[in-house]
Parts: structure tokens; sequence; C-alpha cells
């Protein structure tokens, strides 16, 4: 009577699974922990926490390690740099389209809102302007 499953395994981090991982490696530890105790530590609901764990889980980033009947705790094998090195090749740029230009236009012909912000973001960068 084991479970079956025929969902899809995670190639590439998702972004909620990326930010677990940064906040893991950068803030703190969430080693041990189930995704009911990381879920209040971020801007996720438990639901987005556990499907996150899970997309690591996938890539080979860390285990689900049974804690009890019913809880499933968070382990990694790697620590530091050797785990931040091997997600290297899952990592997914948030940024969509990069526009290389050699000026910017904040006049009204360039409005700033939710569909152009990802276009105007890499050209500040490119260019050096603010």
């Amino acid at each position: 009577m084991e479970k079956t499953s025929n969902r899809k395994i995670a190639e590439v981090l998702t972004p909620v699974a990326q930010y677990i991982l940064l906040y893991h490696l950068q803030v703190g530890s969430i080693e041990g922990m189930s995704p009911r105790d990381i879920a209040p530590l971020l801007p996720y609901s438990y639901e987005s926490v556990t499907l996150g764990v899970t997309c690591l889980e996938d890539v080979g980033l860390c285990q689900k390690i049974q804690n009890g009947q019913r809880s499933k705790v968070v382990h990694f094998e790697l620590k530091g740099k050797e785990l931040w090195d091997k997600a290297q090749n899952v990592l997914l740029s948030p940024v969509e389209n990069r526009i290389f230009c050699d000026d910017i236009r904040l006049d009204a012909e360039y409005p700033v809102c939710g569909i152009n912000a990802w276009h105007i973001i890499p050209c500040l960068i490119v260019t050096g302007k603010r």
C-alpha cells in the first residue's frame, strides 16, 4: 500500500526554492526544521514552502528525513560554499529580458509599471545610471 505519485520532478529551482536556499545560506539555518516551522520565517505559505523544499530535494540539494510518524525535516549534506557551488547548475534567473541601451528616457514615454520594470532595471545596471 505504498503511495505513488506521477508528479513532475524538478530540474531547476523554483523561485520559492531559491528563496529558501538563500535564507538558509545567508540568514539562518533551516537544518532540522519542518516546512511548518520554516513557513513563518518566509513570505510564503506553508504549501509553497512544502513545494519549495520538495524542489530542493528533487535537484539533490537537501533531503527530507522522517521525524516522528507524520513530520519530515530538512537535512543538508553539504554546508556553506559547497552547497552554494552545487546549486549553481539549478538556479534560475528572475530577469526575463535584458535590454542594453546608451540612455534611459525618464519622460512620459516610459512610465514605470510592472510590465516594463524588468526592462528598465537591466538598463540601470548596464549604464550605471540611477
